[in-house]
């Protein structure tokens, strides 16, 4: 996942997919919207990942960065962590 805070558009692979939209952040508080991704079959296992993926990512309404790591969070329970990586 990338977010862009200058343009607040995100864009993701999910496990199967690329996936854009775009975010809002203020404070502590981050939420997506307007979500749209390729759909195209994949092997079962991908695809579990891709809905994972996806339901985090409609759920989410917070957010904390812990070193390296995005907690993203809804109603300040932690629904995934997500590792920064650097990209060449």
């Amino acid at each position: 996942m990338t977010l862009a805070s200058q343009d607040t558009w995100v864009i993701g692979f999910s496990g199967c997919h690329q996936w854009m939209g775009s975010f809002q952040q203020e404070g502590a508080e981050l939420r997506f919207s307007q979500m749209a991704g390729t759909m195209m079959a994949c092997m079962p296992p991908l695809m579990d990942l891709e809905r994972k993926v996806l339901k985090v990512i409609g759920a989410t309404t917070g957010y904390r960065i812990d070193g390296e790591q995005l907690t993203v969070l809804a109603d300040g329970q932690a629904l995934a962590r997500f590792e920064s990586v650097y990209l060449r």
